[in-house]
């Protein structure tokens, strides 16, 4: 007789299920946006993250302020009517950066605050390193891993920048041309672990460039079949790229000099990205319908989450959680009870309860409109109707009229030159006709009789 099955006949469901490590068993859904979602960017410590969507908005996101409910406490613009392309937070992450389909980079504090923006390029000079930002869409934004002052960005007109911080108002550090016999549009770019070396995509071309050195050439150049690259990663020990295309995935040993991996994966949306897990173990993208890791060294299937439309991936080491947009808008939190720690662990089971409506719901609290200079006018004209005229109300309890309401209604409504003509006593002619005027007008008497009391 058998006695590998169970005698009660229920498998042992502690057996082999995380068989890889992978933080992906439990998950929460958060309601971030009204459209896709296009960009996650989380703070080291796990503590804040932003998220931006094709909404034109930047939610940000505080787990150690956060309940049950996953609300942001702080939604901005970077640019009102601009879609959000690309978010990174810097190195000491003080400070975050935001690329949209607009030509300038703004820049914000922690708390979104704005601090200053990158100056508008000439679209006129032919010479792009003659101009002083981009002249066309933002594609993407990444400050330097190891430099809290310096970061890169890539746009349609063609280039790569090099931007400095304290300096980014009025130039860049350095342009880089990017051509393939003719002016090719930057796509993506990302740094290396040391901050040395960046890789930037254009067209169906890869070209890394060294910040060292002067930059007029790549070092290492690579070509795939079809054009528009989404995304660009570095991985084991930065001897290795993937880029996300959209015909699949493609490999690359900076070693060798050539592609050694070709994975057909379909891109949805041109916002996938692709990702290295911290540890180097797996290689992290989304097709149509899953969330799939795959073995970085074999490039086998490992594991696979169930998500529909799955856009942008960021994967925190610190509190080793995914958050993983959608085309839908949300965001998915995938995260482990035991190998995962804080994030959104320590804000899933808190409940606010017994709290009045007002403080629930935070979003009724808006800044008052037309608080700026420019809207003076808007603001005397919303006070003058306080001012209007109202008719009177009794007071029920002591059924009398509010005294000081109609002393301020006659002022306001009693012509002051008609009030004077009682004191005029060397006129009597001109008071007489006064009060026959005003009694005609409450009267509805004829033109005729009208002409014949005048005279």
């Amino acid at each position: 007789m058998d006695n590998s099955d169970s005698s009660d006949g229920f498998e042992d469901s502690s057996i082999n299920t995380n068989l890889y490590q992978i933080p992906c068993t439990n998950e929460i859904l958060v309601d971030s946006h009204k459209r896709t979602t296009t960009s996650i960017s989380c703070e080291k410590n796990g503590n804040r993250f932003l998220s931006g969507g094709n909404d034109c908005k930047v939610q940000l996101f505080d787990f150690t302020i956060m309940d049950s409910r996953f609300l942001p406490f702080r939604e901005l613009q970077s640019f009102e009517g601009n879609i959000i392309n690309s978010i990174s937070h810097s190195f000491n992450d003080q400070l975050f950066i935001t690329g949209t389909s607009n030509v300038q980079i703004k820049l914000f504090d922690r708390d979104g605050r704005f601090k200053m923006g990158s100056k508008k390029g000439d679209m006129y000079i032919v010479d792009l390193k003659k101009t002083f930002g981009h002249t066309s869409e933002v594609t993407q934004v990444q400050f330097s891993p190891n430099c809290e002052n310096e970061f890169i960005s890539t746009s349609v007109d063609g280039t790569l920048r090099i931007w400095d911080v304290t300096t980014m108002e009025t130039s860049q550090k350095e342009v880089i041309k990017l051509f393939k016999g003719k002016r090719s549009a930057g796509t993506s770019c990302n740094y290396n672990s040391s901050g040395n070396l960046v890789c930037v995509t254009h067209d169906n071309v890869i070209d890394v460039f060294d910040t060292k050195i002067p930059k007029t050439h790549p070092i290492y150049s690579y070509q795939t079949n079809l054009s528009y690259h989404t995304s660009v990663q570095w991985y084991c020990n930065d001897t290795m790229m993937i880029t996300r295309n959209s015909d699949g995935l493609y490999i690359f040993d900076n070693k060798i000099n050539k592609c050694i991996k070709h994975l057909e994966v379909k891109c949805p949306t041109l916002h996938n990205n692709v990702i290295v897990s911290p540890d180097n173990r797996f290689i992290v993208y989304c097709n149509d319908t899953h969330l799939q890791f795959i073995n970085s060294s074999n490039y086998e299937l490992c594991d696979e989450v169930e998500i529909e439309k799955g856009t942008f991936i960021e994967w925190n080491d610190c509190i080793n959680q995914i958050f993983v947009g959608d085309d839908t808008g949300h965001i998915h939190i995938f995260f482990d009870d035991t190998l995962s720690r804080n994030g959104c662990l320590s804000c899933k089971d808190k409940f606010i309860e017994n709290l009045p409506q007002q403080i629930k719901d935070m979003n009724i609290i808006k800044q008052k409109p037309y608080h700026h200079k420019k809207y003076k006018h808007k603001r005397q004209k919303e006070n003058a109707i306080d001012l209007e005229y109202k008719p009177l109300y009794k007071d029920e309890a002591n059924e009398s009229f509010n005294s000081t309401i109609q002393l301020k209604q006659d002022f306001t409504l009693v012509d002051p030159r008609k009030a004077l003509f009682k004191y005029n006593t060397d006129q009597p002619e001109l008071i007489k006709k006064e009060t026959i005027l005003q009694e005609i007008n409450e009267s509805d008497e004829d033109e005729y009789q009208i002409k014949r009391k005048l005279d």
